[in-house]
């Protein structure tokens, strides 16, 4: 009996290498001519031969409302610009790893690599109804690619990240997702072009606030008059807060995330009915703005005790919160979410006033 079960083990074996070893024949219909043109429509063939490619996944160019496009003229022989939109109201996962497959005789084929390659994985979160871009490049897994058809391959999982039940106990369903291109003979000339538009928009979103300031004008442990001065004859910017106290920002680095400590009540524009500025306070270039503030009816002096985790109990801030004026729809459907916080976009000024007998 112990006989015939290794042979019919050793018998199964054989008919399962037998049929690994078959590959069926390649379906023409897939075959696409090369063409100059960014989005190239190849339908998926079950049978294509891609090595890298675990069993069992499909490939789309849309799955579930999410799909990549690649940017047009972002294309050089080392890179491009991806877009990955999820148009659904789904949640989905991927991580940094990609692919580069040819077209070639009627078939997609991995690109070689010139090395071995490794990827960290950690999982990003792609959310309902939004799009990340990303500038990648294989120059370090493949160099530089020879003109002709080619597509970018990546992994993606459809997931409820609410869901506590642990990854390896969920069907967690996934595909592969792709997104063909055309590396040019002359690229250079189109991919300048798109580079110099880049530029452009990013001169606005990264546009800096030197120029913006608080000035004091007199104080006393009672009250305060300052002005707010945009001397930056470039941006205007709007004022979104305002308050007495300190926070734990360090000057000068990051933007409005900063814990804060306020002693009187801050003015927020979005949802203070006290709120002094009027509708939407707007600094233009060159313009100043004068406030006057007496917190002595609210609470009474100001007192070291107030100042809570200062370093110097006697010395308080006016903290102010502005946006700097930008066509904020024209910066995000150019750049999508590459600039999800637009970096200097939202800043915090100070100035400090000592209260010390």
């Amino acid at each position: 009996m112990k006989y015939f079960v290794y042979a019919l083990v050793a018998a199964l074996l054989l008919v399962m290498i037998a049929a690994c070893s078959h590959e069926p024949p390649i379906d023409q219909s897939t075959a696409t001519a090369l063409n100059p043109v960014q989005e190239v429509s190849v339908p998926y063939n079950e049978v294509e031969h891609i090595g890298h490619r675990r069993e069992g996944i499909a490939m789309h160019d849309n799955w579930q409302g999410m799909h990549m496009v690649v940017a047009a003229n972002s294309v050089t022989p080392i890179g491009l610009s991806l877009s990955m939109i999820n148009d659904s109201e789904l949640n989905f996962g991927y991580g940094f790893e990609f692919r580069i497959e040819q077209y070639l005789d009627g078939q997609w084929e991995q690109v070689p690599f010139i090395d071995d390659v490794a990827w960290v994985q950690p999982l990003f979160d792609l959310a309902p109804s939004s799009t990340v871009d990303e500038n990648i490049s294989w120059e370090f897994m493949h160099g530089e690619l020879k003109p002709g058809q080619y597509r970018v391959v990546r992994n993606f999982i459809e997931y409820d990240w609410r869901d506590t039940t642990p990854m390896w106990e969920r069907d967690i369903p996934e595909a592969y997702l792709y997104a063909a291109f055309v590396v040019e003979e002359n690229w250079q000339t189109a991919h300048d072009q798109w580079q110099n538009q880049q530029d452009e928009l990013a001169s606005i979103a990264f546009a800096r606030y030197e120029g913006l300031v608080v000035e004091i004008l007199q104080y006393s442990s009672r009250g305060i008059t300052f002005t707010i001065n945009n001397n930056n004859l470039n941006y205007s910017y709007f004022i979104n807060s305002v308050f007495v106290g300190w926070d734990d920002n360090v000057p000068g680095v990051g933007s409005a995330s900063a814990v804060e400590y306020p002693i009187f009540p801050s003015w927020f524009s979005d949802e203070d009915s006290s709120w002094p500025f009027g509708e939407n306070k707007r600094l233009q270039p060159g313009e100043y703005l004068s406030l006057e503030v007496d917190w002595y009816d609210q609470i009474g002096n100001l007192s070291p005790s107030m100042s809570r985790l200062s370093p110097n109990p006697y010395v308080f801030e006016i903290v102010v919160d502005v946006t700097l004026d930008v066509d904020e729809q024209y910066i995000r459907e150019n750049f999508h979410h590459t600039i999800p916080e637009l970096p200097n976009y939202t800043h915090r000024i100070r100035a400090s006033f000592d209260i010390s007998p």
